[in-house]
């Protein structure tokens, strides 16, 4: 399982592009508007994972933006054009 750590929006650094904004609309189970750190992607397995680190879901708008700045950041933009 990937893993991308969530971090409230006041621990964003403006104009740093792999950062990636997730409002409470966006995601109601999140406590408060949030930033995706895509470059503090790792791993972990599945069976490592107790439920109670379930947040909630992502709409497929939201997931596109992180998967925009996830294949940035893994240098695989390049080989998609």
């Amino acid at each position: 399982m990937l893993i991308i750590p969530v971090t409230g929006v006041e621990h964003r650094r403006p104009g740093y592009e792999f950062h990636v904004e997730i409002s409470k609309l966006e995601c109601p189970e999140l406590d408060k508007d949030s930033v995706a750190k895509v470059d503090q992607i790792y791993c972990v397995e599945v069976r490592e994972m107790p439920d109670q680190y379930f947040i909630g879901k992502l709409e497929i708008d939201t997931m596109r933006r992180i998967y925009a700045k996830l294949l940035k950041v893994l240098n695989f933009d390049k080989l998609l054009k």
